[in-house]
C-alpha cells in the first residue's frame, strides 16, 4: 500500500444503505491511496470492556493491537463512519501507531467507501450465538458471510 501525502478533501459524509451514515468517495480514488486517518482516543480494551461488562461497547471502536483500541467517539475522524461489508474496498493500516483507511481497489466517485471489520472476540477467542446476532451484516454483496465477525461462533448453553 501507499503511504502518500494525505487528501483532505476526498470524503464526504451521507446516508448510507448499510448503516446509519456513510463515508463517500467525493472523487474517484485510486487504488492504494491513503484516503483518511482513523482518529480517536487510544484506550486500553480491558478499560472498554470493564466499563460495559454486559453490552457492547460503542460501535466507534478499532482494535490498534492486542491491548489497545482507537475509540472513534472521543476525538475521531470522520473515518468512523466507514461501515462494514464483507467486499470491502478500504483497509486500516497502521503506520507508527497512527491508522490509515487506504483503498484496496479503485473507487468510483459516489461510492461508499467500506471495509470489513473481521471483528474479534475480546477475551476466549470465540462469540456465543447471541452475541454474534448483535453483529449481523447488511452489506448485500454477493459474498456476504451475514456478520461482521470473524471467528467462530458458539452455542451456549
Amino acid at each position: 500500500m501507499l503511504e502518500g501525502p494525505l487528501d483532505r478533501d476526498l470524503t464526504r459524509l451521507a446516508r448510507s444503505r448499510i448503516a446509519g451514515k456513510g463515508l463517500f468517495a467525493k472523487r474517484a480514488i485510486r487504488k492504494g491511496m491513503r484516503i483518511v486517518e482513523y482518529q480517536g482516543r487510544h484506550r486500553s480494551l480491558l478499560d472498554v470492556m470493564a466499563e460495559h461488562p454486559a453490552t457492547p461497547p460503542n460501535p466507534y471502536l478499532l482494535r490498534l493491537d492486542e491491548g489497545t483500541v482507537i475509540d472513534g467517539a472521543d476525538g475521531g475522524s470522520d473515518a468512523r463512519f466507514v461501515n462494514h461489508s464483507c467486499a470491502p474496498n478500504c483497509i486500516a493500516l497502521a503506520f507508527h501507531r497512527r491508522v490509515y483507511v487506504h483503498a484496496l481497489r479503485d473507487i468510483a466517485r459516489g461510492e461508499e467507501l467500506t471495509m470489513d471489520y473481521q471483528m474479534r472476540a475480546p477475551l476466549d477467542g470465540v462469540w456465543s450465538a447471541s452475541a454474534a446476532a448483535r453483529y449481523a451484516c447488511r452489506c448485500g454483496a454477493p459474498e456476504c458471510r451475514g456478520t461482521r465477525l470473524s471467528i467462530d461462533i458458539r452455542e451456549t448453553t
